[in-house]
């Protein structure tokens, strides 16, 4: 059994004398590719400074945002030196259709009005992303009132700070920012596939499957339903 579960063939070519990262474990995914360049855990590092809102929250609609991986063309991969990858059009459109479906159960369930606010991790691409996905978003935001795509360079900590929960594929970047603003996160994996255990992305919760999703929305949003 390989120790590697995946391998990024431009990580090797690293070469600094410092790397600030988002969390302690990816310092051991580092040292699976071979980095083994001194790291420091810092804070959220974006290109811009949180703004404060002092607009009221409207607390009658729940917010939950969603960060998505772009997935990139077959063609693109391989010119990368990658045969496939976990970020795969199928593997997404799984990710957002059980998230909506989800959802729709829960508003149901707790008879409240939940919006889903959808952002792409970086903006469309022809030449190295799978232009089917984008198209499929598309049509889900036409079809369902409830769901809404914000722009690539929307404030993350904006965006975040407004929200009740935040659902992230694994292992992307903005739940911690949510973790920095003490906003409830967790990874969600639709495939089943991902071995991981919560003590090593503690705080964050790791989630796999769609039954397993619906227990941990329902058990957040609950909780603020009840502050209601």
């Amino acid at each position: 059994d390989d120790p590697v579960k995946a391998v990024y063939p431009g990580i090797k070519n690293l070469r600094v004398d410092l790397i600030f990262i988002w969390d302690a474990f990816y310092e051991e995914v580092l040292k699976q590719q071979g980095v083994f360049i001194k790291t420091r855990v810092v804070t959220p590092v974006l290109w811009y400074l949180p703004i404060i809102k002092t607009a009221q929250k409207n607390t009658k609609l729940l917010k939950i945002c969603v960060f998505d991986v772009s997935p990139m063309s077959k063609d693109y991969l391989l010119d990368q030196g990658m045969t496939g990858s976990y970020y795969n059009t199928e593997n997404m459109l799984s990710y957002m259709n059980d998230i909506l479906v989800v959802v729709d159960n829960l508003k149901k369930q707790l008879k409240c009005e939940i919006e889903v606010i959808l952002k792409h991790k970086r903006a469309p691409k022809k030449a190295a992303q799978d232009v089917s996905y984008f198209s499929h978003v598309k049509e889900l935001c036409e079809s369902n009132t409830n769901l809404r795509l914000v722009g690539e360079n929307t404030n993350l900590f904006t965006l975040i700070a407004d929200c009740e929960l935040v659902i992230v594929v694994p292992f992307s970047s903005p739940v911690y920012v949510a973790n920095y603003l003490n906003i409830p996160a967790l990874f969600y994996d639709p495939t089943n596939k991902i071995l991981v255990s919560n003590e090593i992305v503690s705080p964050i919760i790791f989630v796999s499957g769609r039954e397993n999703l619906t227990i941990e929305i329902a058990n957040i949003l609950e909780r603020k339903v009840d502050l209601v």
